[in-house]
């Protein structure tokens, strides 16, 4: 199910794990959560391939995105398994792109997003979901109501049935994938 399904569930945390070890971590986290639903968007098939069975499980302060790369113009605001996606293309953009994790659709970290609004031109959202109601609704709705200039654009799951198949080529026609990010970024150039 889309994360969007659940943003309107009050009280709720909605989250989604950028790789299989910040899974681990918000299921840790959820654990010792005792106020309302804690919602985790499971991925889809494998994991990123990181190391997460000799460390320690740990909580995740709910509602807070991490930055993993500065950059100098366009900030990717991501979510899920469209984290990996991110940095790969910011890769090809050495110090222009910055890359922040927003593991929780729900609270958004409004903190980050003035950070990121006072210092990015522009914003590109990127999730494995709908846009509309998931991370891109929520950010354009907070950088709308905060008065920014910042342009924000969204990279995500049209509003149409997406052909079954191999995860790869469901990213790549709906332009999620390396290749799709390194092109909406270069649009903004």
């Amino acid at each position: 199910v889309d994360l969007a399904a659940y943003r309107v569930i009050p009280d709720g945390i909605v989250s989604a794990p950028a790789d299989e070890a910040e899974l681990r971590d918000l299921m840790y986290t959820a654990l010792r959560h005792d106020t309302g639903p804690f919602i985790i968007r499971y991925p889809r098939g494998e994991g990123e391939g990181v190391q997460w069975r000799d460390s320690q499980p740990k909580v995740l302060p709910v509602g807070k995105a991490s930055e993993l790369l500065q950059g100098s113009s366009i900030a990717v605001v991501a979510i899920g398994p469209s984290v990996a996606r991110a940095l790969e293309a910011a890769a090809e953009f050495p110090g222009q792109v910055g890359v922040y994790n927003f593991r929780f659709l729900k609270p958004l970290d409004t903190e980050m997003l003035d950070r990121i609004c006072a210092s990015y031109r522009t914003i590109i959202t990127v999730e494995d979901g709908s846009l509309a109601g998931g991370l891109y609704g929520a950010v354009c709705e907070y950088v709308q109501k905060l008065g920014s200039k910042v342009r924000v654009s969204g990279l995500g799951l049209p509003d149409a049935f997406i052909q079954h198949d191999r995860q790869s080529a469901q990213r790549a026609a709906a332009g999620i994938d390396k290749a799709g990010i390194c092109a909406k970024i270069k649009e903004f150039l």
